[in-house]
């Protein structure tokens, strides 16, 4: 499937990082404004900010300039695994927060259920996009992310 002439692979890859950044500014902001307190689920959820980043990189760098470090079921593992964590994060981070009521007005709070809700997005999106590899693997037994880097992307110019 395509989206403005690049795979949806390429595209839930792009979000994911766009979302990965929000959710470890949010987090860290939590994490700063609690200082030596900071709760372990919300320093979970900066660390599985840092580790979808690295994964992320290295689902799209490392079939074009690393193809010898790229192994087929390597998206797979990495995709379940960063899945796992998002779910383990987000609901630990849930379960700390406690009910919404609590909240009103103050900013900290307000960021840690930004910071929630974000990662059940994340959570989500890794799980489709693993859900999709799984499809490709057992359907063609080669991986969606490194077929994401040899399709090519629009053309700016007709005669480019």
């Amino acid at each position: 499937m395509m989206v403005a002439g690049y795979s949806l692979t390429t595209v839930a890859a792009a979000v994911l990082a766009v979302f990965c950044i929000i959710e470890l500014g949010l987090t860290a902001h939590v994490a700063n404004r609690t200082g030596d307190f900071s709760p372990d689920s919300i320093n979970f959820l900066i660390f599985s900010s840092v580790w979808s980043l690295l994964v992320l990189a290295y689902l799209v760098l490392a079939p074009r300039f690393l193809p010898r470090l790229f192994h087929r079921f390597a998206p797979a593992a990495l995709l379940v695994v960063t899945s796992l964590f998002w779910f383990a994060g987000a609901i630990a981070a849930a379960d700390r927060l406690g009910t919404p009521d609590g909240c009103s007005r103050n900013g900290l709070c307000r960021s840690w259920q930004a910071g929630v809700a974000f990662a059940f997005f994340i959570w989500a999106i890794f799980t489709a996009v693993t859900v999709f590899e799984g499809l490709e693997l057992r359907k063609h037994n080669t991986s969606a992310t490194a077929k994401m880097q040899t399709q090519p992307g629009p053309t700016p110019y007709a005669n480019a």
